[in-house]
């Protein structure tokens, strides 16, 4: 029998990539690995994206950084995670961040004014030198609300009361808030210098502790963002610190209505470590850009009463003009000195 006619012998499973197959294989991977899979991973090391937020699960911040994760999901195949570090306050959750690395694989909740506030009074516990904000995704503006009980029906009501009140030695009359040194806090002041008041400024933990506080009788009022009746509970507004009225509350006036001239209106953002170099940063704004254009997304957002800025890709949406700006209020009221006493009710 010729050799060419003798059965071929079988290579054995284990054998069929062997040698130049499975170098080919081998370096096709590699390729794959160095042209795709390389800088996604340069961007975020896991895929997962930690993000630090100072609330509550049914606060309105937590819900509007708990959107984003389903848009990165689909369009990034990255994760949000949000991290909740109740109690704590933005100044820890800043203080985490700087403290991580700067792989864009971290990211915290930043709100301003507070964020400058905080770090020039100088009792923050993070370094602004360490924080990059990296861009704006919403604003809201605070509202004034009051026991939905209370016979007070609008702001002019409330200035009366508040000027009687006031007056009187053993005053407990106080609007409450969320923290020292905080948008909030601020906006007491704001009102103060408007109508001629020096109503006290109760600080507290939460939107959960002011409102409680309100129901309670430890304040006449608090201090929440302008969002949906139903996410206040057994409170009603009486005007908006904002130049017009705001969609979910459209029979609430302005504060501009009723002759008090303040706005207090506090913007959203994200932040990343100022480690971070500039491959990150950028990548990071142009998927916020591009995240924040989703229709589905923006109507979610809108509904809890927030104010999408107009966005252009890829230009920061943090701009000099903006830092500057909340830089100006601090100048404009000076009243944030270290180891300031403020008139509480106990």
């Amino acid at each position: 029998m010729p050799w060419n006619f003798l059965p071929r012998p079988q290579r054995k499973k284990s054998e069929k990539f062997s040698g130049p197959k499975l170098k080919s294989c081998f370096r096709f991977i590699c390729l794959f690995w160095l042209l795709v899979v390389g800088p996604v991973q340069a961007a975020c090391l896991s895929g997962e994206i930690t993000l630090f937020v100072p609330d509550r699960e049914e606060s309105p911040a937590y819900k509007l950084y708990n959107l984003l994760d389903s848009v990165f999901r689909r369009d990034f195949f990255q994760r949000v995670t949000p991290i909740i570090l109740e109690g704590r306050g933005g100044s820890y959750a800043l203080n985490r961040l700087q403290d991580s690395k700067g792989d864009g694989c971290f990211m915290s909740a930043l709100s301003m004014p507070s964020f400058f506030f905080l770090a020039k009074s100088g009792n923050s516990l993070y370094d602004a030198d360490g924080i990059y904000p990296l861009a704006v995704i919403a604003s809201i503006p605070n509202a004034l609300w009051v026991d939905e009980q209370s016979p007070l029906r609008d702001l002019d009501a409330f200035i009366e009361k508040a000027t009687a009140e006031t007056a009187k030695i053993d005053s407990r009359f106080a609007i409450a808030g969320a923290g020292r040194q905080t948008d909030q806090h601020l906006a007491t002041l704001q009102m103060n210098r408007a109508t001629g008041l020096k109503i006290p400024y109760l600080p507290l933990l939460g939107v959960k502790e002011c409102t409680e506080a309100v129901r309670n009788g430890l304040a006449a009022a608090c201090w929440g963002y302008a969002v949906p009746p139903e996410m206040m509970p057994g409170l009603k507004p009486l005007a908006v610190a904002a130049p017009t009225r705001s969609p979910v509350l459209p029979l609430v006036p302005t504060f501009f209505e009723a002759r008090c001239d303040m706005q207090n209106i506090v913007l959203f953002g994200l932040a990343l470590p100022a480690s971070s170099p500039e491959n990150i940063r950028e990548k990071g704004l142009t998927e916020l850009a591009t995240a924040l254009k989703d229709a589905d997304l923006r109507s979610k957002i809108t509904a809890l009463g927030f104010t999408i800025p107009a966005i252009t890709d890829p230009m920061p949406l943090l701009t000099l003009k903006e830092r500057q700006a909340a830089l100006k209020l601090l100048d404009e009221y000076p009243l944030f000195p270290r180891g300031e006493s403020l008139s509480t009710v106990r």
